[in-house]
């Protein structure tokens, strides 16, 4: 049985543009320019204070790019008990939370440090900051797979509160 009122034409010309549409996409598109691999979750959970870290690389610019995230949380507290780590109202005030990042590539046996940044402080008191670096369109150390190793901390009194947390890896270039 056959549609009315030419029906099947139109859904003949939308199924031809529906094709052209995904086949450019397709040809246009380079999925692994797309990828991010990435990490998050508590690099510290106490009684109190909690860290959380994000790290995170991916094609960048083509030579890689690598992001790392610091935020602290505390023990939610509710008429019906405590929940770990859930509290992200609490802000800490500048220079109170610190992030660095190392850059590693595999050689084939071995992961090796390829670069590193700094220590970077939140600047002004905040809930979380976040450092990030494009290496451009070249990868730093030559062909290969890449990933970036966060240090995560927050200042609790006198004390740095913390860890590392890594993002996975990422062949570069894609």
């Amino acid at each position: 049985m056959r549609p009315p009122g030419g029906a099947k034409s139109l859904w003949s010309r939308g199924a031809i543009v529906t094709a052209i549409v995904s086949l450019l996409v397709l040809a246009l598109s380079s999925p692994a320019s797309a990828d991010v691999i990435y990490d998050d979750g508590h690099v510290y959970a106490g009684d109190g204070p909690c860290t959380w870290a994000r790290a995170e690389v991916s094609h960048g610019g083509g030579g890689g790019y690598t992001r790392s995230d610091v935020a602290q949380d505390y023990q939610l507290q509710t008429p019906w008990g405590s929940y770990d780590c859930r509290d992200t109202t609490p802000t800490q005030g500048a220079g109170r939370m610190a992030l660095r990042y190392d850059w590693y590539y595999w050689n084939g046996t071995e992961w090796r440090i390829c670069g590193v940044s700094d220590w970077h402080y939140n600047p002004q008191t905040s809930h979380s900051f976040a450092i990030a670096w494009d290496f451009g369109a070249n990868p730093l150390c030559g062909p290969g797979y890449y990933g970036t190793m966060t240090a995560a901390f927050t200042l609790n009194g006198t004390e740095w509160l913390g860890g590392p947390l890594w993002s996975g890896s990422h062949y570069l270039p894609a």
